[in-house]
């Protein structure tokens, strides 16, 4: 009896032991779990936390204008070795990129620079400057540098416009410190240095600068350098892997400043664009470019009412095709129904446009500008409003009804609310759901 009731109490206590052990061992992990939360949380906010971030943007006037940060984790969506280039950057530029450990330590951290100056002859517009990014970045990982982009004058920093997302794993830091900008502007430095302008095959180019501590570049290439992007990975892939690239890099690099992002959030919200919070719904984009070719005259008012009316055309086309109605006159409908965002340097090719959606019934949303900016012959004047004295171009257009005269030349603003236009453009045929394009168009890779 003795023996059972012993039995029984051992039992007991061994039930309790275990039920001692089990509830440390629960309190255990359970701290591991919440200390891991907590992690997760600063890496990643919870759904409810999104949702109440981006309530809050709204109510603050501001959203993300389908301009999304960078994500939390790496990206599927790019290849692994821009992943991990990412990573790599961003820890040397933490580590190394200070004037003492710059100086210090050169041969480990060497730079490629994409810049724009004003000793440049010639940068391009909005598109040949951003176009070869993907170019730059593969050069940059296998020459093992940290890329950098920098303007200067022409016709401001472009941090002025666009900035690295904020607060993500994922966001690229391309800026160039105060402390390198001096130095880069010194007539006599202690390191090394090569420009490269135009110079095909690019990568073997910069591999043959394994010697200098510095190289910086001016690209203007047709293609923005896909074909090279090719050439140097060998690459048997679909033809459009450079621009699928690009979709995603652009992302990584680059949102607009918050001036730049209330024009957008105003566009979506007050035009069909997007949706009565400012975010942009489904939309196609055509883009038009008249004025390209700075040695040829302009086309003809017919040749601008032909492009325009068909890149408008092409765009509605492009609309993808609804899962229900494939086929059907629905279909053709509700494609027809679809706005349009036409994008242009033309002043008349706008005008065309409105008329051509009005004979149509279709929505076509064009921005008005009072003036069209090519970001490489404008210059922010000073507070003396100094006159530029430049070289005029001007080509008239005697096709036009209005005999339109376009000056070509060095523009003086007074404002950089002046240029913003610009990357307003660039960012809503970002966000467009397809785009139509033709020669000379950012949207090419984008």
């Amino acid at each position: 009896m003795k023996v059972n009731q012993r039995g029984k109490r051992c039992c007991c206590q061994q039930r309790i032991g275990n039920i001692v052990l089990v509830l440390a061992m629960f309190s255990v992990a359970l701290l591991q779990y919440r200390l891991a939360s907590m992690e997760q949380y600063h890496r990643h906010p919870s759904v409810p936390e999104r949702e109440r971030r981006i309530q809050n943007g709204h109510r603050n006037g501001s959203t993300t204008t389908g301009m999304a940060e960078a994500t939390a984790v790496p990206s599927a969506s790019i290849p692994d070795w821009m992943n991990e280039y990412l990573k790599w950057h961003r820890e040397m530029r933490t580590q190394f990129l200070t004037l003492d450990n710059w100086k210090l330590h050169r041969n480990i951290s060497k730079l490629l620079i994409l810049q724009c100056m004003p000793s440049n002859a010639k940068c391009g517009g909005l598109a040949d400057r951003l176009k070869p990014l993907p170019l730059l970045m593969l050069g940059a990982f296998q020459s093992k540098r940290l890329l950098l982009i920098r303007w200067k004058d022409r016709p401001a920093k472009l941090e002025e416009f666009l900035v690295p997302p904020k607060n993500a794993y994922m966001s690229f830091d391309w800026r160039v410190p105060d402390w390198l900008d001096e130095e880069l502007g010194m007539e006599y430095q202690n390191w090394s240095r090569r420009h490269i302008v135009n110079v095909q095959p690019f990568i073997k180019t910069l591999h043959q600068s394994s010697n200098k501590d510095i190289v910086t570049t001016t690209m203007q290439w047709w293609d923005g350098g896909e074909q090279a992007y090719k050439d140097a990975l060998n690459s048997t892939k679909r033809d459009d892997e450079f621009r699928r690239v690009y979709h995603h890099l652009f992302r990584i690099f680059f949102v607009p400043v918050e001036p730049i992002r209330q024009r957008l959030w105003n566009i979506y919200k007050y035009t069909a664009l997007g949706d009565e919070n400012g975010n942009p719904v489904d939309y196609a984009v055509a883009h038009y470019r008249a004025l390209w070719w700075e040695d040829q005259a302009l086309p003809t008012w017919k040749e601008q009412v032909d492009a325009a009316q068909n890149a408008v055309d092409c765009a509605s086309g492009l609309m993808p095709k609804h899962p229900t109605m494939s086929g059907t006159s629905a279909e053709s409908s509700a494609n027809r129904s679809r706005p349009i965002y036409f994008a242009t340097d033309s002043i008349d090719a706008q005008n065309i446009v409105v008329n051509y959606a009005r004979s149509k019934s279709r929505q076509i949303v064009v921005i008005p500008h009072e003036q069209l900016v090519h970001l490489d012959r404008v210059q922010l004047l000073g507070n003396d409003k100094t006159t530029i004295h430049q070289k005029s171009t001007r080509v008239i257009d005697s096709g036009s009804p209005n005999s339109t005269t376009v000056d070509t030349s060095i523009k003086g603003i007074h404002s950089l609310e002046d240029v913003y236009p610009v990357f307003v453009d660039l960012l809503l045929m970002a966000n467009g759901n397809c785009v139509a394009y033709g020669d000379g168009g950012l949207a090419s890779s984008d």
